[in-house]
């Protein structure tokens, strides 16, 4: 199980309402968050393997240990080790810098792209990615559903908490709680790989482990993604969006006084409405 923690850009950003100056609270959240669901697979794969009936049972039940990288995308600034050793002291495995020249963070519509092509690139590839409450969208949703888009993978916005994780090949899923917009939380499942958006307000590490301090600070080494790499994944990005357009122009809306709410507790319930809605506007598939 590979697990990216994608961590929000700071470089002449800083959040007024957070003291930290390297990591945002979002970041920190959400990496504690990751590096606790590694932790107990790691826990579940040693159950497994004390458990097995033989040694190719042993052998089958975990093909590698889980890990947890932290993937930094920015500008090629001086300080971006420090924000990736910070990382790495509460938890990541790995920490990798992807340098960004010239390029505009801030647009949705290139940067998911890019960020999907950089991971497409990654050796292993991960199974799940997180971005954390702000990512680099400021309190939206934008970036992951945009990466999760153009990975082709399903998304799991607004999660508080990931509940599980279950493996069955092509049938392996993420189960977690969504917050609601009445402030219920509905627990749904979605298939891996995914892109998780975590919203949760709180780490489950009150501060960073001594033995993840020490590891950070004096074995940890920043990995770098390759400028061929980055210059391709650049390319692509703003060659244009891989979703696709419509077939054809929709009319205006005139009914403004009613609201349709389509959004559902998962992407398949939100799609569904949107079918729903686009039927009875009559609207037909394409044949």
């Amino acid at each position: 199980m590979e697990i990216l923690v994608i961590l929000r850009n700071l470089y002449d950003n800083p959040d007024p309402f957070e003291g930290e100056k390297l990591l945002c609270d979002s970041d920190i959240n959400v990496l504690t968050e990751a590096c606790d669901l590694r932790d107990s697979l790691v826990a579940d794969t040693d159950n497994a393997v004390t458990g097995a009936a033989d040694s190719s049972e042993a052998v089958n039940a975990t093909p590698h240990s889980p890990s947890v990288t932290a993937l930094l995308i920015s500008e090629s600034q001086a300080d971006y080790e420090g924000i990736l050793k910070k990382a790495a002291s509460y938890g990541a495995d790995k920490v990798v810098h992807a340098a960004c020249e010239d390029f505009d963070f801030s647009d949705a519509n290139t940067f998911g792209p890019l960020i999907a092509e950089i991971i497409k690139g990654l050796e292993p590839m991960p199974n799940l990615v997180f971005f954390g409450r702000l990512a680099y969208d400021g309190d939206s949703v934008n970036i992951a559903t945009q990466t999760a888009e153009n990975l082709d993978w399903h998304r799991a916005i607004y999660s508080t908490e990931v509940l599980e994780v279950s493996f069955g090949g092509e049938d392996s899923t993420l189960t977690f709680k969504k917050a609601m917009e009445d402030g219920s939380l509905a627990t749904t499942e979605v298939p891996l790989p995914a892109v998780v958006h975590s919203v949760r307000k709180r780490g489950l590490r009150g501060q960073a482990k001594v033995s993840d301090i020490i590891r950070a600070y004096g074995e940890t080494r920043v990995e770098s993604i390759s400028k061929n790499a980055i210059a391709a994944a650049k390319e692509k990005a703003l060659s244009g969006s891989s979703l696709p357009t419509p077939i054809q122009e929709i009319p205006p809306y005139i009914n403004k006084g009613e609201m349709v709410d389509l959004k559902g507790t998962s992407d398949v319930d939100t799609a569904a409405n949107i079918i729903d809605t686009l039927k009875k506007l009559g609207f037909e598939p394409k044949a």
